[in-house]
């Protein structure tokens, strides 16, 4: 490992960048894991040390060779950095972790310190840190953390001449099924006064600015979910990982994320990973969960075919390439516009661009997941999309977009993670792994929770093509449903509309979020 410490004038801040060991991972075995890895360079530390008064030292700790890692148990990972044959060296000589001493010294007056750590991953969706107290007979300081900006030291006090030592320990989460992580993965360690090094939004700190807090237990999302009436009255406010971090998702029949915003009302679906507040158009006026919209058509902005054709893959796709192509790649670009795009884009022109609006909605990752259960996702060959082995045959539902072509955002990357760049506008539909957490099912109906309005909505999330070469995306109404002609899942079908955008994390700043009194912009 080499260290180069650059100094440079500037008045505050001190980063130093760790770029780790590249890896590629497939999975084999049973109770343990093993990797093929291949290590393209070392592990190296360089940045710029700028600040008159502070200084920082990064130094690599373990494991002493260059090999990529194999995946470790979160709850295994203060033994493994001890390790039986080194520190982060399991008893096959693999490296599970990677441990990093960070000394923070303050030469001039005393003064409050930030720190943070940002990790960039975006090929490692399973890397975790956490800050440990040591390397002999360590304990977690923090919690784990998943890959982003993450506290490291917050508004602490160094007197003058004071020197602290801080230590991270840096791994891949092992999941128990085959995992994906590859690629290298760096790290930024930033450390200041409090006015230069300010810590970015997360999840929690957007659900405690809407004075809300986050609900004890674990759902089943094969039953649906409401205060009663349903198969279990799990309601209220859950949390788990999306592309970006962890999010919170509201579920059953919540009646604390009604929004209004831009003359509409709304309901929040979660908080992304980010912050931002996603959530779904819900009319020209507020309603009570359990709606009955099938008369009045308040809680979609209209019908609308999702394609206009069926006769192929290709027309699974929010947006899609060439009907008969013969490679999975050219059947899915992100070519031309689907009907239903085209139905949002211009509804966002009419009622948010180029108002005073505009400037509170941000950039999301909106999931089209077209990665294959089964099937050449090709042609008129039958495919299974993953989404209808998670929901309809696992109901494992999950916030995460694998495939980037699939991740449809305006630009590039949202907050980090890589993003198609597809979009016009920051605009979607909510995808059926968000009705599963919402508290819907494919198996039975649930006509209490807050996304019910009995018409038949379109989902972003594409269900299957077969039989009779009709191509099928997921519905919902009182249940998610995962395609019938005759029930309404065939894309060439006009089923009701609704609107999915995201808020700025600090955009909501009055309300309770009832239905008399929904957050707002104050």
């Amino acid at each position: 490992m080499e260290q180069n410490i650059l100094k440079r004038s500037s008045r505050k801040l001190i980063i130093f960048e760790i770029v780790c060991v590249s890896l590629i991972i497939g999975l084999i075995g049973y109770t343990y894991s093993f990797f093929n890895v291949t290590a393209t360079n070392d592990s190296v530390i360089y940045g710029e040390a700028a600040s008159v008064n502070l200084s920082l030292e990064v130094e690599k700790l373990a494991p002493s060779t260059n090999k990529g890692l194999v995946p470790q148990l979160d709850q295994y990972i203060t033994s493994a950095v001890i390790g039986r044959n080194g520190s982060c060296v399991d008893d096959n000589n693999n490296n599970v972790c990677q441990v990093y001493k960070i000394t923070v010294t303050n030469s001039g007056a005393s003064v409050y310190v930030n720190g943070r750590l940002n990790l960039d991953a975006k090929n490692n969706p399973n890397l975790k840190w956490a800050i440990i107290s040591g390397t002999t007979n360590p304990t977690l300081v923090s919690n784990v953390n998943p890959y982003s900006y993450v506290k490291l030291i917050e508004n602490e006090l160094y007197n003058s001449n004071e020197s602290k030592d801080y230590y991270i320990v840096i791994w891949i989460s092992e999941t128990g099924i085959i995992q994906t992580d590859q690629g290298g993965f760096s790290g930024v360690v930033t450390v200041g006064d409090t006015e230069s090094v300010e810590f970015p939004v997360t999840a929690i700190d957007t659900l405690t600015l809407l004075n809300l807090t986050e609900t004890s237990g674990t759902p089943d999302f094969s039953k649906t979910s409401c205060s009663s009436e349903c198969e279990e009255a799990t309601v209220g406010i859950y949390k788990t990982e999306d592309d970006i971090g962890t999010s919170y998702y509201f579920r059953g029949d919540v009646e604390n994320n009604h929004v209004l915003f831009a003359n509409k009302y709304w309901r929040i679906i979660r908080i992304n990973g980010d912050g931002s507040i996603r959530m779904i158009y819900a009319g020209t006026s507020a309603h009570e969960n359990g709606y009955d919209d099938s008369s009045t058509n308040d809680m979609d902005i209209g019908t609308s075919l999702f394609n206009s054709l069926k006769y192929d893959n290709t027309y699974m796709g929010y947006m899609y390439g060439t009907e008969g192509s013969s490679t999975y790649a050219e059947t899915h670009a992100n070519t031309n516009n689907s009907t239903i795009k085209t139905v949002l884009d211009n509804w966002y022109v009419s009622n948010i661009k180029d108002t005073t609006n505009e400037q509170y909605v941000v950039d999301a990752i909106y999931c089209n997941d077209r990665e294959l259960n089964s099937g050449t996702g090709v042609g008129t060959t039958r495919s299974y999309y993953k989404a209808y082995n998670r929901l309809n045959t696992n109901k494992t539902p999950t916030l995460k977009c694998n495939q980037v072509n699939d991740r449809f955002t305006k630009e590039t990357t949202v907050s980090g993670v890589t993003g198609n760049g597809a979009l016009t506008y920051p605009i979607g539909l909510i995808t059926a792994d968000e009705v599963a957490y919402a508290g819907g099912t494919t198996a039975f109906p649930n006509s209490k929770y807050y996304l019910y309005t009995r018409s038949g909505d379109w989902t972003m999330s594409p269900s299957y093509f077969g039989f009779p070469d009709w191509a099928f995306g997921f519905t919902t109404s009182d249940t998610i449903f995962e395609g019938d002609d005759d029930i309404g899942g065939s894309i060439t079908n006009k089923l009701a509309v609704r609107p999915v955008i995201s808020l700025s994390s600090r955009t909501l700043s009055s309300g309770t979020g009832t239905k008399t009194d929904p957050f707002k912009i104050n």
